[in-house]
């Protein structure tokens, strides 16, 4: 990550959701990379996150048939099963600070555009056994190429984000749509654009840039002979702006079926990340109270804990509300 964060990981009781930091010298983690779009896909057919689907979804090298995942500190398990294993600290926790990802997720996982890798933790006995622990599984993420570093825009971006979050819009490109009247002047180009767009800035502008061109052959090659885009680049960058959408995060609800209890998930352009939990509500006193995860008690934490499986199966069965 960008802020250098370390990744903690922590054994929590399920009825508690207490850390658990007793008779772990006997236990070990072992971290290894997932095939995000096949784990998504699996989980949505069966309902639920098995040991079967995480063992089916395992990606454990590279191309070369090293190791994908490695650490400069921990340790590295055998030929047949390379993963990271890490050790509990005396307080429960473990800080995972320089797991490496050895091979882009494009190049080990073929056949679809950014394809995400997910990091998979489970707890095991230090022989190997297994144990009746929930695997704990992360968010997507992509490791990309310094080819494919363009790519890192967003798929999908809101219409009040700057040009420069729509593919192939780059620096000199941006400086000439910030100020495309006065550029159009320079090079005497003939654009005779309506007034809110003499200075493109946000998607929004150029997504009825991309419209108008659309509809005026002449206006559109004076633009990419303008910006000096290429006509791929330019139906790129068109489409990309006419996928974009209204920001919108905000927090969704779950409810159990009786409507006693719920929890909240964030959201980021729409889209709910249903491994990430927010706040516990529950009925009280004839309306809902939101009880926030940081003040939830012992009993609220193992009923948040039931209810948020229950939530994740939902999420993954067909034609979800």
């Amino acid at each position: 990550a960008k802020c250098d964060g370390e990744i903690q990981i922590e054994l929590l009781d399920s009825a508690s959701q207490e850390r658990i930091t007793e008779d772990l010298g006997s236990l070990r983690l072992e971290a290894c990379i997932l095939d995000g779009n096949k784990y998504a896909s699996r989980c949505r057919e069966e309902g639920e996150q098995s040991w079967s689907i995480l063992r089916d979804c395992m990606v454990l090298r590279n191309q070369r048939r090293e190791p994908l995942l490695t650490s400069a500190t921990a340790q590295t398990g055998d030929g047949d099963s390379p993963q990271v294993v890490l050790k509990f600290g005396a307080d429960g926790v473990v800080l995972a600070a320089d797991l490496k990802v050895t091979e882009s997720s494009e190049s080990v996982l073929s056949g679809t555009k950014r394809p995400p890798f997910r990091l998979m933790v489970r707890c095991v006995r230090s022989d190997g056994t297994p144990l009746p622990v929930r695997p704990a599984v992360g968010e997507e993420f992509v490791v990309v190429t310094k080819r494919t570093k363009n790519l890192k825009k967003q798929e999908i971006p809101s219409l009040e984000d700057p040009i420069s979050k729509l593919n192939h819009i780059g620096k000199e490109t941006v400086k000439k749509l910030n100020e495309l009247e006065a550029a159009a002047d320079e090079a005497e180009v003939d654009l005779r654009l309506p007034a809110d767009l003499r200075r493109v800035t946000k998607v929004r502008q150029f997504q009825k840039l991309a419209e108008m061109s659309g509809r005026d052959g002449h206006l559109q090659q004076r633009l990419k002979q303008l910006l000096k885009l290429s006509k791929e680049k330019w139906d790129a960058a068109c489409e990309h702006a006419l996928t974009a959408v209204n920001a919108d995060n905000r927090l969704r609800a779950w409810y159990t079926e009786d409507m006693s209890m719920g929890l909240l998930y964030k959201c980021s352009l729409g889209d709910v990340t249903p491994s990430t939990p927010a706040p516990l509500i529950q009925t009280r006193d004839g309306g809902m109270e939101v009880v926030p995860d940081e003040q939830q008690l012992p009993a609220q934490r193992g009923a948040t804990a039931v209810i948020a499986t229950r939530a994740a199966s939902s999420w993954w069965a067909p034609a979800h509300p």
